[in-house]
């Protein structure tokens, strides 16, 4: 019962997140989190709703954590390069001061 839910839930998220729901899109994948807390698809979900956002503390955490949970998902590992970078985390000495 509760993997339905959460496939629902996950799939409402991605629904509100394409229309830029982005808050309405958080709050369904973060009840999606409480049928599977380690469920890496939901957690770079949540990852990529928050990048979006531009809150890259939250969406590299989330990114890291959706790894921690499945660490071979290359898209979750483009993902966080890319949250990374625009922090500029990635490669600092290329920064201008």
């Amino acid at each position: 019962r509760d993997a339905a839910w959460e496939a629902t839930l996950h799939n409402l998220g991605h629904c509100y997140r394409k229309m830029k729901r982005f808050d309405d899109a958080l709050a369904v994948y973060r009840r999606a989190l409480r049928c599977d807390a380690r469920n890496a698809s939901t957690l770079t979900a949540i990852g990529f709703t928050l990048h979006l956002k531009g809150d890259l503390d939250g969406a590299i955490d989330h990114y890291h954590k959706a790894l921690g949970a499945c660490g071979q998902d290359t898209l979750t590992t483009h993902l966080l390069e890319k949250a990374l970078e625009a922090a500029g985390e990635l490669f600092p000495s290329d920064r201008i001061e």
